[in-house]
């Protein structure tokens, strides 16, 4: 979802942006959760974990000037998702190995998650006089367990922590709807993501923030 973003992004500012990502895996290991457990889309931890480690020796190969790992705790239900402690260790163990392998990690903090996981019209219709009741607050989005494992994980691994929340959040609510010149873009496409067309006009926003903490250009 942060790729329109990101491609937008480098090209105004001469970066090559290469992108390596899989349907339900996330670029942390997750040993909260048995190899065979099934995931969104019918994949399992086990292959996930497979395609991790091919990403990670493909990454160690390519030698970018910066790896950004972005994930969800959307793995499978409640009751087998990981606490902010466990994400905490999870995406430090990353990092910190990523730096044993000479690159440079940066954590992009994670977008608010929406009410609804199915679709931000789903709460419209339930909703439709009072809009605000689909939105989260400043708050809660600053206190989700994603956003409090990142936090943590970059606190403890001493790494970067690109501030993204004001791309997402005015004084008091995250709203579905921003207008941006005379066109409305609706901002998320379910409960975890971005809609593609907000990653999109994010690329100039995002630039500025990027460029405070990105290494320079060899």
């Amino acid at each position: 979802m942060w790729f329109p973003a990101f491609d937008a992004w480098g090209y105004t500012y001469g970066w090559k942006v290469v992108v390596l990502a899989h349907s339900s895996c996330s670029p942390w290991a997750r040993p909260w959760l048995s190899a065979s457990t099934v995931l969104w889309g019918g994949v399992t931890v086990g292959s996930c974990e497979t395609w991790r480690k091919n990403a990670i020796s493909a990454i160690t190969a390519l030698h970018p000037s910066v790896v950004i790992p972005v994930g969800t705790v959307a793995d499978t239900d409640a009751s087998k998702s990981a606490s902010p402690s466990q994400l905490a260790t999870a995406i430090s163990g990353l990092v910190t190995s990523l730096k044993a392998s000479r690159l440079t990690p940066l954590l992009l903090r994670p977008i608010p998650n929406f009410l609804l996981a199915s679709s931000p019209t789903t709460c419209f219709s339930a909703h439709a006089n009072n809009l605000t009741s689909c939105e989260v607050t400043n708050s809660q989005a600053a206190t989700t367990k994603i956003v409090q494992g990142y936090i943590t994980a970059a606190a403890s691994s001493h790494t970067t922590l690109i501030p993204t929340q004001s791309l997402f959040c005015g004084p008091k609510y995250c709203p579905i709807f921003v207008k941006v010149g005379t066109t409305t873009y609706i901002v998320y496409e379910d409960g975890y993501h971005m809609s593609h067309q907000y990653s999109q006009i994010l690329g100039a926003a995002l630039g500025p923030l990027l460029n405070a903490v990105l290494p320079m250009k060899p």
